[in-house]
Parts: structure tokens; C-alpha cells; sequence
């Protein structure tokens, strides 16, 4: 019993520091709690393959079995009258609550029809391919399938009311994901949209299932009031199946026209002070009770969901600050020539803006320009920029295919921070991003290396945990103030 350590602590935790495959818990030593043994499993030994349980143990808790990786098979003494085993699950007495299935069963799994609980964790990491769950089974609870990675169908009976997202957290293969009845999909957040407009665009990890979102869509309990911030999160996210039904299921209702607000800046002039309606497609017009529209006034569309396409008419000659910010739908804006004047965060959070001119004669990308804009693929900017702005481009993170006017004279804090040409694609075979070159012209005299500097950096190696360099080599001119910040940042550079 040397391999065994055995203590009591809220519950009593049984630990196994040995070597064997093949474990058999000690009768005698679940004996030395004075009772039949509520235990919970500790282990890091990844050897395991097998596991014998005594006729004492009045409970089993795997939970912090962390250990099993190899695990094919539990057997239990005949003689318990709490658990049993069968085709090597773990199970209570009677077969109602499946508590624990080895990792390396594989293919297709039926679970018995006496089970009505499947415990959480039973089949984390399992290797199985397909599990049948009876049409009797009414709980399943949290993390039961967490990290089934092999797994790509199940079926939930319709007498499961609700169940967990963590439930099959990082099971993001499974492709035929089935639910009989109207089991709600519940979150420790609640119904908070912005935790499932997170999970839709897979801001952190791609953790789940698009068929287990679907349903949590489904029956989640706020959806009309967020359906168009859900319908931009997979667009972002890339899930069709939950974009469809979005889109399909939308009440239809006629869309009245959009109005107008306006501000009397002359006799004859006016700015759009703010739009209210819910159309995708918006032509602005050029005059307004008579009066000519020259601008599009502060916040105008801020926090506009629905807009997708934008015309702004020819005579406009200034888009002012945050004018667009925020309109998580917009798609295209079309900026008239007339147009000199941009404002500081004009498109920031336009995460969906991918087609926009900037016009001849605008001489500076203002503040938070495009911020966080990350579907905009390529930006032309005239030869009249001489400036970018703190944060103007920074986090466009799809801007590959962009090169800097030949005349620019400033990039300002983080100008450039974060775009996609901050570093080239993944080579073939290999890890991390590969160098990506990028053009300074000769004219630029101000750069910053304040905040973040420039541009971002990228962990260098997979074995160099934490050490991060930058992924991009500049094309400088000899001398030049590109040369020199190059230098100064020990950033890659070439001569041109």
C-alpha cells in the first residue's frame, strides 16, 4: 500500500504514486476511514490502464483524475453495494448515473437504457467516435464531454431540459449534433449577450460546436433584442449554420425609410446630425429641405447595427468624429471626392468594413481611424497623406495588401500596430509566422516608438515560451529615419 497515500481533507482523497498499469485499490486501506469511503480519484500517473475498485468504496469521484490518458477499463467488487462496472464504465449501483467511461474506448458507445445521468466528466477526453445516449436520459452534467476531440456524433433525447456550454467544451468536431426536444443550453454568465457574441466570433478559443451555439441560440431567452449583434458575430466567427438560421428566422417586417436630423450651419448648409431608421442600404441625400449637405455630423450612425452599404453624396466635404463608430454591420461606404476632412474615430469597431476610399487631397488618417477594423483586406491611400495618426490602422488585422503613400511625413503612436502586413503567412510545415517585408518611404521624418510601438511583435519560437520579436522586415533607405528606427527597435531591415 506504500504506492497509495490516503487522507482526508473535505472528502477523502486517494492518490496513486506507483508505477503499475494496472492499479487495484486496497480494500484494507478504504477500510481505514472507518466507513465505507466517499473518495475522490488524485493521480498524474498517465501509465494507467486499468483500475480495480473494492467492495468499500461507497462513492467515486474522477474529477481530479487528470491521469487518464490510457485508462481502457474500471472493474468493481461484486460485493459493492454503491457501484458497478459494465463493458468496463463505472456506474452507481442500479445504472442510472454513468460516472465514468476510460478514455481509450473507441468507435461507437451505447449507453444502457437504465442510465438517466451522465456525470460530469464521464467521458472527458474520451476517444470514441459516436456515443447513443437512451431516450430516457434526463440530466447531463457540466464538462461530461469536455475534450472529446475524436467525437463526431451524439444525439440529446428530449427529456434533457437543459445543459451547460461547458458540457462539450473543446468537442468542436462533432458535425452531427442532434437535439430531440427543446433542451436549453445554459452559461454561468446567464443569458449574457455579449458572452455568446464572444463565443460567435470566436474571440478566444474555437472551444465549441457550431450545432451546440445553434441551440443556445435557439433558446436563448434575449434573442430578438441581440439577433442583428449576433448575426455580425458569425459573420465574423464564420459559423453559416447559426448565420442562416439568423437570417431565416428574422420576422419579416417592412423596414421604413430611415430619417434624417439635421444642423443649420449657414443659410444654405447642413450637417446630418444623426440617423435613425433600420435600413441596410442608405444613399444620403444631397440636400435636405432646400439645404445642401456639406457634413456628416459627430456620432451621426454611431451604434447603428443594421446599416450595411453607405453613400455619401458628392458636396459633402467633411465626415467628423466617431461618424460611423461602432456600426457593426457596415460593410461599404462610399466617400465622395468632394470629401477633405476626416474625423478621429470615424469607423472604429466597423469590424465588418471591407470596402472604403479615402479621396484625393485628405492629408491625414485622424485618430482611431480605422480601429479594430479587421475584415479590411487592402486601404489605397492617395499620395496627400503626409500623416497617420495615433492608432489610426491599428488592429486591422486582415490589411495585407497596403503600402504607404510615397510622400507620408508621420506615423504617430501605434499607427500601424497590429495590421495584417505586421508579419507574413504560417510556412508550410513550420510554426509561427514567417517575415513579411514592408516599404518606409525616404520621407517620413516622425515615427513613434511610444505605447507598442510601430508595430507588433509574435512569439519568435515554439520553444522560446514568453520571447516574442518582430515578424516584419522594413525597406529603408540608407540613412533615413526608417533606417535609423529600425535600428533603434532591432527591427529586420533591408536597403532599397
Amino acid at each position: 500500500m506504500s504506492d497509495f497515500t490516503f487522507e482526508k481533507h473535505y472528502d477523502w482523497e486517494l492518490k496513486y504514486n506507483g508505477q503499475d498499469k494496472d492499479v487495484v485499490i486496497p480494500e484494507e486501506l478504504i477500510a481505514e476511514a472507518g466507513e465505507d469511503a466517499e473518495i475522490r480519484i488524485l493521480s498524474d500517473c498517465k501509465q494507467i490502464e486499468s483500475i480495480s475498485i473494492p467492495k468499500n468504496v461507497k462513492s467515486i469521484w474522477f474529477g481530479t483524475f487528470y491521469g487518464d490518458d490510457n485508462l481502457k477499463n474500471i472493474t468493481v467488487d461484486e460485493q459493492n453495494k454503491y457501484l458497478a462496472s459494465k463493458d468496463g464504465v463505472l456506474f452507481n449501483k442500479d445504472m442510472t448515473r454513468l460516472i465514468k467511461a476510460p478514455v481509450m474506448m473507441t468507435g461507437e458507445y451505447i449507453v444502457p437504457e437504465s442510465v438517466t445521468t451522465i456525470c460530469c466528466y464521464a467521458f472527458r477526453k474520451s476517444k470514441l467516435s459516436k456515443i447513443i445516449l437512451p431516450d430516457n436520459l434526463k440530466e447531463i452534467e457540466h464538462s461530461a464531454f469536455e475534450y472529446c476531440e475524436n467525437l463526431t456524433s451524439i444525439s440529446i433525447p428530449e427529456g434533457v431540459e437543459e445543459m451547460e456550454e461547458s458540457t462539450f467544451q473543446l468537442a468542436s468536431n462533432v458535425k452531427e449534433f442532434e437535439f430531440k426536444g427543446n433542451t436549453k443550453i445554459t452559461s454561468i454568465y446567464g443569458d449574457n449577450a455579449g458572452h455568446l457574441e464572444e463565443l460567435l466570433i470566436r474571440k478566444y478559443f474555437d472551444h465549441y460546436s457550431e450545432f451546440l451555439l445553434l441551440q443556445e441560440v435557439k433558446t436563448f431567452s434575449k434573442l430578438e433584442e441581440n439577433r442583428q449583434r449576433f448575426i455580425v458575430a458569425c459573420k465574423l466567427g464564420k459559423f453559416p449554420k447559426i448565420l442562416d438560421y439568423l437570417i431565416s428566422t428574422k420576422p419579416q417586417t417592412k423596414v421604413r425609410k430611415g430619417t434624417f436630423k439635421i444642423n443649420d450651419l449657414t443659410d444654405t448648409e447642413v450637417e446630418i446630425k444623426k440617423y435613425i431608421g433600420k435600413e441596410e442600404n442608405i444613399q444620403i441625400p444631397s440636400e435636405i429641405k432646400g439645404k445642401k449637405v456639406v457634413a456628416i455630423g459627430e456620432k451621426a450612425f454611431n451604434d447603428n447595427y443594421y446599416c450595411i452599404n453607405v453613400q455619401i453624396p458628392d458636396g459633402v466635404t467633411e465626415i467628423r468624429a466617431s461618424a460611423f463608430k461602432n456600426c457593426l454591420s457596415l460593410e461599404k461606404v462610399t466617400i465622395p471626392e468632394s470629401c477633405k476632412t476626416l474625423g478621429k474615430s470615424m469607423f472604429e469597431e466597423c469590424k465588418l468594413l471591407t470596402d472604403v476610399n479615402i479621396p484625393e487631397g485628405v492629408n491625414e488618417i485622424p485618430e482611431k481611424a480605422f480601429y479594430n477594423c479587421i475584415s479590411i483586406k487592402n486601404l489605397d491611400l492617395p499620395q496627400t497623406v503626409e500623416r497617420i495618426k495615433a492608432e489610426g490602422l491599428k488592429n486591422c488585422s486582415g490589411l495585407v495588401d497596403f503600402e504607404l503613400p510615397s510622400n507620408i511625413y508621420a506615423l504617430d503612436k501605434e499607427a500601424l500596430y497590429g495590421c495584417g502586413f505586421n508579419h507574413g503567412e504560417v510556412p508550410e510545415g513550420e510554426w509561427g509566422y514567417g517575415l513579411r517585408e514592408f516599404t518606409m518611404p525616404e520621407s517620413l521624418k516622425k515615427i513613434s516608438s511610444a505605447g507598442e510601438t510601430m508595430f507588433a511583435r509574435y512569439p519568435a519560437a515554439q520553444d522560446k515560451f514568453g520571447v516574442f520579436e518582430y515578424k516584419i522586415k522594413l525597406r529603408v533607405v540608407k540613412g533615413s529615419s526608417a533606417h535609423k528606427y529600425a535600428m533603434k527597435n532591432h527591427i529586420r531591415f533591408v536597403f532599397v
